[in-house]
């Protein structure tokens, strides 16, 4: 999930983002292993009668889920708003170029 070689040119003038987004990309990472931990450990206690352990691995589930597709929406966001900004910037320069 590290951006790829090929999109480093459009990275070039935006590095703070590219910092941001490989900080989500590594944030992502971590929430997958807290819920695999948790699920983990929510199957561990499945032998408990308090009903602990189906809320963990509910909880974990859920809330992990939200938390991925909240997280890869954002980078995406963020990688759209590069692509933007370069397909304005040769629109400009295309434009500039047929008025000289």
């Amino acid at each position: 999930m590290v951006v790829e070689s090929s999109e480093n040119k459009q990275w070039d003038k935006y590095p703070t983002l590219k910092i941001i987004v490989t900080c989500y990309q590594l944030l992502i990472v971590a929430v997958m292993a807290a819920v695999g931990s948790c699920f983990v450990v929510g199957i561990g206690f499945i032998t408990s009668e308090n009903g602990f352990s189906a809320w963990l691995i509910a909880i974990s589930i859920v809330g992990g889920s939200v938390t991925l597709i909240t997280l890869y929406v954002v980078i995406e966001g963020i990688k759209l708003f590069v692509n933007i900004t370069n397909d304005l910037h040769q629109i400009k320069n295309k434009i500039v170029d047929k008025s000289d």
